[in-house]
């Protein structure tokens, strides 16, 4: 019999699921070393959910526990219009059993049905296979140590597709070119 996995969307520090995400996201501070979340304080990632329409925050829940986070937004920044997956944690001893794979699948599609056309993540060394299985692509760019990673959404991911890096050209500018395209003349 298979267990059946919850996402209850957070929307604020007064969340009955709040306090649910606080201690999972404590925990994966203490386990990734730091002492603030990418976007800040606990707190503060709290309160950014408040009346946001373009930021997500789920808790997982199996059999009422909550066994893991995901943090999600629209980006209007670094990328924008695509979907960033800010953060991701599941609990050690729920590590390999799919979880992971509904989670990055409920936010993909959140993201998507608010437009994002694409979605991107940094991926830490040890998490870049995981997220390779999930459709997520080697964009070739690398921001403090961790692989910039993207998946195209609304078509199943663009599975075992190399997104090709930017390279330069000689005005200076970055230009991707197609497989298959003829860059002169925009013939395929």
């Amino acid at each position: 019999m298979k267990t059946a996995v919850r996402f209850h969307r957070v929307w604020g520090p007064m969340d009955p699921m709040a306090e649910a995400f606080r201690t999972l996201a404590a925990n994966y501070q203490r386990e990734i070393g730091v002492d603030s979340l990418e976007e800040g304080s606990i707190d503060q990632v709290l309160y950014s959910q408040e009346g946001a329409c373009d930021r997500w925050l789920l808790v997982a829940t199996i059999v009422g526990r909550p066994v893991g986070f995901v943090h999600g937004k629209i980006d209007h920044t670094l990328r924008r219009g695509l979907g960033y997956l800010i953060e991701f944690y599941v609990v050690p001893e729920r590590r390999g059993c799919h979880l992971g794979c509904l989670m990055a699948e409920a936010m993909c599609a959140l993201m998507h049905s608010a437009g994002a056309v694409a979605a991107w993540l940094s991926a830490v060394p040890a998490a870049e296979g995981f997220w390779e299985r999930q459709s997520f692509v080697d964009t070739g760019f690398v921001v403090d140590g961790e692989k910039i990673l993207l998946r195209a959404l609304g078509m199943g991911g663009a599975r075992h597709e190399r997104i090709p890096a930017p390279h330069k050209v000689n005005t200076g500018y970055a230009k991707v070119v197609a497989s298959g395209t003829n860059a002169a003349s925009g013939a395929m």
